[in-house]
């Protein structure tokens, strides 16, 4: 059980260092062997701008999540309007981010679901406009659905009900 607990921790920590990740913003776009063109790399550079932009609004609410939970949760929604641009789960996803700040603890589904509505965000950006930055996070995500379903098969197998088991609500 211990172990279990554990993991779950350890797995969300992992998909929000994943999304915390720092953007290299140089100001200059990257050249790569291929030599893509200067437009994409012109796409490129604007895109990491505005993620680190975005990063900024989330390592706000990180730091403001401990201590001012109202205030964290409006410098996520201004990370979810950067990163989303009013994608329809946008306002789901903050709710239950907001709801698992403010209770520090929710169900085995919440964290799933918390994961899967994040990975389907991004998803749904636009592949062409899609950048690096954010494939990275789509695999991590869909590797962490994977671990979270082994992990939900297990606490099944156990007897637990995953619409009622808690675990902490923490996302750092």
């Amino acid at each position: 059980m211990r172990f279990i607990i554990i993991s779950l921790l350890c797995l969300s920590i992992l998909i929000i260092g994943c999304l915390q990740g720092k953007i290299k913003n140089s100001g200059q776009a990257e050249t790569s062997p291929d030599n893509i063109s200067n437009a994409i790399q012109t796409r490129e550079a604007a895109a990491n701008a505005e993620i680190s932009d975005a990063e900024k609004h989330y390592n706000a609410f990180a730091s403001l999540s401990k201590t001012d939970t109202d205030a964290a949760i409006r410098e996520l929604s201004k990370y979810a309007d950067l990163r989303f641009k009013g994608h329809p789960l946008a306002e789901k996803w903050l709710k239950l981010v907001h709801r698992l700040a403010a209770e520090k603890k929710g169900t085995f589904r919440d964290m799933e679901r918390y994961t899967e509505w994040y990975l389907q965000m991004l998803t749904d950006i636009d592949p062409e406009k899609r950048i690096e930055h954010d494939v990275k996070t789509i695999k991590n995500l869909q590797n962490g659905l994977k671990q979270l379903e082994i992990i939900g098969r297990m606490l099944e197998r156990q007897g637990k009900d995953l619409e009622t088991y808690e675990m902490p609500g923490t996302f750092f």
